[in-house]
Parts: C-alpha cells; sequence; structure tokens
C-alpha cells in the first residue's frame, strides 16, 4: 500500500498526545522488525519547545516509517481534526511532563475529546497515579497503563520466578523473529465451540501458533454457564468501538490457560464476540485450521 505524503490522506495510522521520553522508543518499537506493515504515526505537541529541547525523545532519523509532529491541543477538535483523529487506527495518550504529578486529569478530557470525535479508534492512556484508574470506568478508553502498578508486579513476579522479566520483554518487542502476543475476533468456524473443542481443533491442525486464552468480551461470570448454547446467543451486543479490537469492558474477563470445572474455563462455549488469545511469529492465519 502506497503511503500518502502529507497528512491530507493519512489513515489507518496511530496518534500519540503529548511527548514524553517514551516517543521515540513508542515509535521505534512501531517500525522495528513489524510482522506487519508499520503505522504512520502522528505526534500532537503542545510545547513546541519542550519536544526541540530533548532531541533524545525523537525517533531514529532511521525509523522505517513516516513520523509527523503537528503543533495543538489535544482537547481542541480543530487540532484533533488536523492529525486526522477520525481516520485513525489508535491514540496514546502520554503523561504530559509539564502537569508532572497532576498529569492524569487533562490525559482523561483528552481521552475524552478523542472519543467523542472518534468512537471507533482504539484508546491507550498513560497514568501517573494508580489511584486514577477508577475515573476511567466512567470513559470510553480502551486500555489504561500505569507504569508503576506494571513494575511493582514484576518485580514481584521476577522474585518469584528469576527471568521472568526476560520473557515478558520478549513478547513485548517488535523484532523479527520474536513472537508476538494476538487477540483477535472469534472465527466463524469456532464459535459455539467450547474452548476446550477450540484448542483441539488447532493443536490437529497443527498452524504457527499456540491459543492460550480468551476474552470474555460482554459477559459477567453468571452468564457463563459451560454447554448453554442458546444462552451463549442471547449474549449482548457490544458498543462498535469494542467490536473493533478493545479488550475494554464492563463486563471483560481475561481467561489464560483456563482450568477445567470452572466458570469461565475450558468448557465455556466461546461466541463470535468474544477474543481468542494467542501467541504467533505472525497475524494468526485460520484459513487452514
Amino acid at each position: 500500500m502506497a503511503r500518502p505524503h502529507s497528512l491530507k490522506n493519512l489513515t489507518d495510522h496511530v496518534v500519540i498526545c503529548n511527548c514524553n521520553a517514551k516517543v521515540g522508543k513508542i515509535a521505534e518499537e512501531l517500525y522495528t522488525g513489524m510482522v506487519f506493515e508499520p503505522p504512520d504515526v502522528v505526534l500532537l505537541i503542545q510545547d513546541e519547545e519542550l519536544w526541540r529541547s530533548h532531541p533524545e525523545w525523537h525517533p531514529p532519523a532511521s525509523a522505517n516509517g513516516r513520523f509527523y509532529t503537528v503543533t495543538g491541543c489535544p482537547t481542541d477538535k480543530n487540532d484533533l481534526k488536523k492529525v486526522r483523529i477520525k481516520h485513525a487506527r489508535a491514540a496514546v495518550i502520554l503523561a504530559d511532563p509539564n502537569h508532572g504529578e497532576l498529569a492524569d486529569a487533562p490525559s482523561t478530557l483528552t481521552a475524552m475529546a478523542i472519543e467523542k470525535q472518534n468512537p471507533q479508534v482504539h484508546t491507550v492512556i498513560e497514568l501517573v497515579a494508580s489511584g486514577n484508574r477508577r475515573f476511567m470506568k466512567g470513559t470510553e478508553v480502551n486500555e489504561v497503563i500505569c507504569m508503576s502498578e506494571i513494575s511493582e508486579k514484576l518485580l514481584v513476579q521476577s522474585c518469584l520466578t528469576p527471568g521472568i522479566k526476560n520473557i515478558f520483554e520478549d513478547l513485548l518487542t517488535f523484532r523479527k523473529g520474536a513472537s508476538q502476543l494476538y487477540t483477535i475476533p472469534v472465527p466463524p468456524p469456532f464459535a459455539q465451540l467450547t474452548y476446550r473443542q477450540s484448542a483441539r481443533k488447532i493443536i490437529l491442525a497443527d498452524p504457527p501458533f499456540i491459543l492460550i486464552g480468551f476474552v470474555a468480551t460482554n459477559h459477567t461470570n453468571d452468564t457463563y454457564e459451560t454447554g448453554k448454547e442458546d444462552e451463549a446467543r442471547q449474549r449482548p451486543s457490544l458498543p462498535s468501538h469494542q467490536d473493533a479490537g478493545a479488550l475494554h469492558s464492563a463486563f471483560s474477563q481475561i481467561v489464560i490457560n483456563p482450568k477445567a470445572n470452572l466458570n469461565p474455563g475450558k468448557d465455556t462455549v466461546l461466541s463470535s464476540q468474544d477474543r481468542l488469545v494467542i501467541i504467533g511469529h505472525e497475524q494468526p492465519d485460520f484459513q487452514s485450521v
């Protein structure tokens, strides 16, 4: 697919709001050794002087892709229009260093402004304080990343299981030859199969990926009854932005390595509105399964 030469026709791109030390690494990961074509990236900057004074934040000049910068306010609908937010695949809202420990409030307003302009976009927000996570429940933000929470959990896991940090690092790094985590909607041939049946079917087909779990995107525990297909068919549909691939839902539940005799578990009937969690070297292709 030919890349546009300007923002005018940009589509399926990633918008980053605010600049901090993570911008360069995010762009580098998006461009380096991915199993799909690297997306265009647009950085919406409020403080040009801050960006200019930190060249170490900039993506490498050799980055294999387009990187645009636009000056503006991420809560202003006209500036969001400049970065073509309505045509973006994802929006990443970074904590603004100018606001320090109070950055979560303006970040939340940014997320709300973005979702208002494009409810379909997959919105990821970086929080400074884990206590502010509760305020995200009333928004349409798809992913909330709090670095302090991740660091604490990874420290504990590393103490209990030496070397686990290296495994997470490998899974989260886009480099050629490395396995990646994917979540995909349950393919039609697998809808109304149990997780156990789906896993067996994939193992027998021997594809270049492994099924490790599923995401229940629209259920509560009391609607998950193993083997009850009629109830599974009557589950309410999701809002469109969640159908597009979000794991965020008031009723979402991630089940990795499901156990037998639990609910949800190995014998849970999967719906086409659920998602499979897969490890693979490339985007899973179910044509041969």
